[in-house]
């Protein structure tokens, strides 16, 4: 059974008859399984205007030297992926789908992602926009779209020592803005000051806020997360400002686009080249490898999955010692504050089903009411007996119990429901007509520190996308 905002929003990503002109075309011809086509794509808009950006800055120094403004024509910009939206705020590489009129309760990331709207009729030539209430349901099903695991991440969280190195770096040495040669560079700071990591409040490499991208780069950009950094290898032999690992011919490539927002960049080393950085030669590989490993949301162990029985080798009973302690981690650490995964187990126990649920006090309960917890001993111990198989699941945080105990949320564990067919329950936030609407309004240029931006209108120039004066 799937939850009503699943079945309900996900034939927009996919059903090319509604959502085209032509019926050839979706969201999902160009956002793959709500991911990305690895293409940089020109959708400029020169009958448009442009028009204002509500967003705060990182800091005074990106306020100053900004430019709130997204110009219509912006340029090819790569694609980017439909999963992990949630907590992220505005959207788009520029932030334009700012999500600055909230209503009926709806977080800033709903309402921005329901100005996509106008994709439907100016991008695949649909000859009305979705009704609020049919973006409404889109909007829902895609929020719940997740990454999956970083594959570099090692299951047990541990960290090599090019990523300590690399982390050390990355929170605590200012590589960032512009150098002063007196003054202690007070203009600098560090990468986490804007690609902010921490997943205890859904950070995975940005703030949510808007930067000031340097002089070699016209347009200001919402900071970009991190998450995906290590699927853009495949392409290599650019050069911006220095020489690099892969600044030389290689033959045939495996993609034409990198990272940036235009994937200009073949990579990260290239990306870090340009005038705005300054990390030290000798720790960019460990910075490297550190963003390469970035949390996408959902631990490396999320996803894993062993079976024991009767004839299992010790590495069986290794890896869910794993599971079990990233399962349980939360409980005996002062960093992670929520769960990493739920365990679940099932299997055929005596030609029957059953299914178990590991809890925070280490005892896994079956799926029948009245039955005490096992012990993780007792239930191996059942698993070995031949004839039994037992499957280990790391399953994503909250599912746990619907997937091993309640598989249709009716309330009636699965071992006494008669009916296991039924309709989930699981659902989204509800929407609140009473809720008082949310306006982010733009602040005054000289009231808000915008500098750049007062000086161009003081001087008749607003605005100029070369012109960076700020005095």
């Amino acid at each position: 059974p799937e939850p009503d905002f699943i079945v309900e929003g996900r034939p927009f990503l996919y059903d090319a008859r509604f959502s085209s002109g032509r019926g050839d075309s979706a969201c999902g011809s160009c956002h793959l399984f709500g991911d990305i086509d690895g293409i940089a794509w020109e959708l400029s808009e020169p009958d448009q205007s442009w028009t204002y950006n509500p967003r705060d800055y990182v800091n005074y120094y990106m306020r100053m030297n900004a430019l709130r403004v997204h110009h219509p024509m912006k340029g090819p910009m790569l694609t980017q992926s439909l999963r992990g939206m949630e907590f992220q705020g505005p959207q788009h590489w520029r932030g334009d789908r700012t999500g600055s009129k909230r209503f009926n309760g709806e977080s800033l990331e709903k309402a921005a992602f329901k100005e996509f709207d106008v994709a439907f009729t100016e991008l695949m030539g649909r000859s009305e926009l979705p009704t609020e209430e049919e973006m409404n349901a889109f909007a829902d099903f895609v929020l719940q779209l997740r990454y999956p695991p970083n594959p570099l991440r090692p299951l047990d969280g541990s960290q090599t020592a090019l990523q300590e190195e690399g982390a050390d770096i990355y929170f605590n040495l200012k590589t960032t803005g512009f150098e002063a040669k007196f003054g202690g560079n007070v203009a600098m700071i560090t990468c986490n000051e804007c690609h902010e990591v921490n997943p205890d409040i859904e950070r995975f490499g940005t703030s949510t806020l808007m930067s000031f991208e340097g002089t070699e780069t016209t347009q200001d950009m919402k900071v970009a997360h991190l998450r995906n950094i290590y699927t853009r290898t495949g392409m290599f032999g650019q050069k911006f400002r220095k020489e690099t690992a892969t600044n030389f011919y290689q033959g045939d490539q495996v993609t034409g686009y990198g990272i940036s927002h235009d994937g200009a960049a073949d990579t990260l080393e290239t990306f870090l080249s340009l005038n705005v950085f300054h990390v030290p030669p000798e720790n960019l590989e460990g910075v490297v490898h550190f963003v390469a490993a970035m949390h996408t949301g959902l631990e490396s162990i999320v996803g894993q999955q062993v079976t024991l029985h009767s004839l299992s080798q010790r590495d069986i009973d290794d890896r869910i010692d794993v599971m079990i302690d990233r399962a349980l981690a939360h409980l005996d650490s002062e960093t992670v504050v929520k769960p990493m995964c739920d365990l679940t187990v099932s299997g055929m126990v005596d030609g029957e089903t059953k299914s178990w649920l590991m809890m925070e006090d280490g005892y896994f309960y079956g799926d029948s009411e009245g039955l005490i917890g096992m012990r993780d001993l007792d239930l191996r111990e059942l698993g070995r007996t031949p004839g039994n198989t037992l499957t280990y699941l790391c399953a994503p945080p909250g599912t746990g119990y619907r997937l091993a105990l309640d598989r249709d949320e009716d309330g009636i564990k699965n071992a006494d429901d008669s009916v296991l067919m039924g309709k989930a329950i699981t659902t989204v936030q509800a929407a609140d007509p009473n809720a008082a609407p949310e306006i982010d309004e733009v602040v005054d240029a000289k009231k808000g520190g915008y500098q750049r931006e007062a000086s161009q209108k003081k001087r008749g120039t607003f605005p100029s996308f070369k012109d960076y004066w700020a005095f």
